[in-house]
């Protein structure tokens, strides 16, 4: 069964081939090509570990024919390039650097989602500056943790992201989500803390005094995107 991470990333794939870089335990592919979501899949990751679990996993499901579980780095084992690929549960610069070594295979799909656990910023920022647009989101918590989810497609991001639309997406922001405003009043929370600490102070320092200002720049990003929610 998959976490509700997992369900959601699923939700988001389209075509009837899909691609999973890093699949861990071949879970999502297994449960989208068993419930029919796609007709094929590649299940890949780096790891000698993870690739003979996957297999083995593929192997017993009887789904060997429909799923090809490959070892190597980022997109270059996959052989299909059709449908969707996704990337889940990396780093938000790991994510990127996989979409940069292979920048004319990852064009190719039809459609990326990628779940980054942080740098999520870099992640909107590679995309809209390299040939693909965003066209959907969602944000949601599992374990009391927030997790993002970018789908994106080939093509061009116009008008381009503002500094706020890369920080905290566009669209989740254009949708009034609420699990989105739940973190920034939570990320508000934390931040005015931080600032109440450094303000009292009785002999600043100056890295202290710099901290301060971008901590007061943040509370007024954070202010002006929570009015638009």
């Amino acid at each position: 069964m998959l976490s509700k991470r997992l369900e959601t990333v699923a939700g988001f794939v389209r075509g009837s081939h899909a691609a999973d870089v890093g699949s861990d335990h071949a879970l999502l592919t297994l449960h989208l090509v068993s419930n029919g979501i796609v007709q094929t899949a590649e299940a890949a990751d780096i790891n000698e570990m993870p690739y003979r679990i996957s297999k083995k996993a593929v192997e017993q499901s009887g789904l060997y024919e429909k799923i090809a579980v490959r070892k190597g780095n980022g997109l270059e084992p996959l052989t299909v390039v059709a449908g969707t690929c996704v990337i889940a549960g990396m780093g938000g610069m790991l994510t990127v650097e996989i979409l940069k070594k292979c920048p004319e295979k990852a064009k190719g799909f039809e459609r990326l989602v990628l779940q980054p656990q942080h740098d999520i910023a870099e992640v909107r920022k590679y995309l809209t500056e390299n040939g693909f647009k965003i066209v959907d989101e969602a944000m949601l918590t599992e374990d009391e943790k927030f997790y993002n989810i970018i789908c994106a497609e080939p093509g061009i991001q116009a008008p381009p992201y503002s500094l706020e639309e890369l920080k905290f997406g566009r669209i989740l922001i254009s949708k009034k989500d609420e699990c989105l405003k739940k973190y920034i009043e939570t990320e508000a929370e934390r931040n005015d803390k931080v600032l109440a600490e450094l303000n009292s102070l009785k002999c600043p320092t100056v890295s202290s005094q710099i901290r301060a200002k971008e901590l007061e720049a943040q509370k007024m990003i954070f202010r002006k995107v929570l009015n638009c929610l």
